[in-house]
């Protein structure tokens, strides 16, 4: 139901931007989420897309009442 495009991309922004914060403390991806969100790496990507889906359905709604109310973003 979700466009696959948008989702996987936003999926792949949440998982670079921690894993980037990991690499600055010389930490896993595993390590971080583990000892700053005491969960599992497998909890993690199940959050990133749960956060990617409801991004998703905020940027449909925007595009939705843009295009109805003939909204431009200025």
């Amino acid at each position: 139901m979700y466009p696959e495009e948008e989702l996987s991309a936003h999926i792949g922004d949440y998982v670079t931007y921690y894993t980037n914060l990991a690499e600055e403390q010389n930490l896993t991806l595993e390590q971080y989420v583990g000892k700053k969100f005491f969960i599992s790496l497998t909890d993690f990507h199940k959050e990133a897309e749960t956060n990617a889906k409801e991004t998703v359905k905020r940027e449909l709604l925007m595009y939705y009442f843009e295009r109805k109310y003939d909204l431009g973003v200025s």
